[in-house]
């Protein structure tokens, strides 16, 4: 079995600059330090959920050696997402970084029932399934 490996993905940066520039309820997030990995694996949550992208806070001891507030993550399925439904998942994500830039506090957003009806009620239930999964 081979090694799982991230890659720093400027693409994923330019998409996220892009989407955050574009909404201003992401607006906060231009200040925050934010990584962006694109991941060679597939990753599955409980019950086989295939799993395109997450956001994590960085932990003090890692954010003293990166810098990064938050890492987002893209995994091998989203590469099958088209740009549309990438740049909804980068929204997806970034909707994840709770981020005040006056104090600098951050944290991570759980899912909730407005982010996904919002999500859902333009695009579908299956936004962000890939095409060759489908």
């Amino acid at each position: 079995m081979s090694e799982k490996t991230y890659e720093r993905s400027d693409e994923l940066e330019l998409l996220a600059r892009d989407v955050i520039a574009s909404d201003e309820r992401l607006a906060n997030l231009s200040l925050a330090n934010i990584g962006y990995l694109q991941a060679d694996f597939v990753k599955t949550a409980s019950g086989g959920r295939i799993v395109n992208g997450d956001c994590e806070k960085v932990g003090p001891k890692w954010r003293a050696l990166t810098g990064y507030d938050f890492v987002i993550t893209f995994y091998k399925t989203a590469e099958l997402l088209n740009d549309h439904q990438r740049r909804l998942l980068m929204f997806h994500e970034l909707r994840h970084a709770g981020f005040d830039p006056g104090s600098g506090d951050r944290w991570t957003i759980p899912h909730d029932v407005e982010d996904f009806a919002d999500i859902i009620q333009n695009e579908g239930v299956d936004w962000a399934v890939p095409e060759g999964l489908t």
